[in-house]
């Protein structure tokens, strides 16, 4: 099957964002052949049957369904291992609350095309709050524990900065990864680096693309000429702090010990920070309450090493 580009969007309970962005996608990408891969994870607001319905007879969209939540690694993964049996030779990553103002799918295969240094690829992001891009480095356990307060008091500011400094002109590369909200990389790119891990149910996911990118000695690049807009957060945000909190504070440890390779006291340190920091939390937040105990115990089996039984932890308890 003849496709350039294999276009993932991952949709829970939020179809109304998903369908917005696929319109924007087909009515801009008209340079290089795609196919949009809109996966379901197990939504509970019938957002499947209506996408379903909204795309019957689209050739062009294809709507896979999650037998369960998984999380956004696991879900991703069920579109990707779609798009590469069809034969992409592209993969995007493409969140529902993101819209294209100009056709950023055939500026970032380009890119690709002419850059085989370059791994993942992201386009110039335009927010509700202003523009620009992340140009996020590897995160390690220094940069975990003087972002929070009170350390982050006692360092400098320009020590601080997870992002390395880009103007906003010409095409950017460095060591790294950019936003996870909307990105490309190479099919092969993708199934060197292993697709997403799912022991990551939400967040970090870009963080952990960082690492495997370096790995395998690839850097990133952004594309200011593609140009895409993003409502930060529109479909999390409605989730709650609480959840934010939980799932963003699981994720840091899992990638800190997993890649960052943590361990010791540095280990020990993060554990008992985070979980105090969670405690102090729940006492301003009532819906944090609930999840006190999960989280001490998916970060006792994060911190014994057990990645995978911390998942199953993580998804029986949701």
């Amino acid at each position: 099957m003849d496709i350039k580009a294999g276009i993932v969007i991952l949709n829970y309970n939020s179809y109304k964002y998903t369908i917005r962005c696929v319109k924007s996608i087909m009515d801009q990408s008209s340079a290089c052949k795609s196919v949009i891969y809109i996966v379901d994870n197990a939504s509970t607001d019938g957002s499947c049957m209506k996408l379903q319905d909204h795309y019957e007879g689209e050739t062009a969209v294809r709507i896979l369904k999650s037998k369960r939540n998984g999380g956004y690694s696991y879900g991703n993964n069920i579109g990707i291992k779609r798009a590469v049996r069809d034969g992409a030779e592209y993969i995007f990553i493409v969140n529902p609350d993101t819209c294209l103002i100009n056709d950023a799918v055939s500026y970032m295969v380009r890119a690709l095309e002419e850059n085989p240094d370059a791994g993942a690829v992201g386009p110039q992001l335009h927010q509700p709050d202003g523009y620009g891009q992340i140009a996020r480095t590897c995160y390690t356990f220094s940069k975990a524990v003087f972002s929070k307060k009170p350390f982050c008091f006692f360092m400098p500011r320009n020590k601080l900065q997870r992002d390395v400094q880009w103007r906003g002109k010409g095409q950017f590369k460095f060591d790294g990864m950019v936003a996870g909200c909307f990105f490309a990389l190479r099919t092969e790119d993708f199934c060197k680096i292993g697709l997403f891990d799912e022991d990551f149910f939400l967040y970090n996911e870009e963080d952990v693309i960082a690492y495997k990118l370096k790995a395998v000695g690839k850097k990133s690049m952004i594309i200011p000429d593609a140009a895409v807009y993003h409502d930060h957060a529109a479909v999390t945000k409605k989730k709650g702090s609480a959840f934010i909190y939980y799932h963003y504070r699981i994720s840091e440890f899992l990638l800190l010990c997993k890649y960052a390779k943590t361990k010791g006291i540095q280990k020990s340190c993060i554990f008992i920070m985070n979980l105090v920091w969670f405690l102090f939390f729940s006492v301003r937040e009532k819906e944090a309450r609930k999840y006190v105990r999960r989280l001490f115990h998916i970060y006792r089996a994060i911190y014994r090493g057990e990645y995978g039984r911390a998942n199953e932890a993580l998804l029986q308890k949701r």
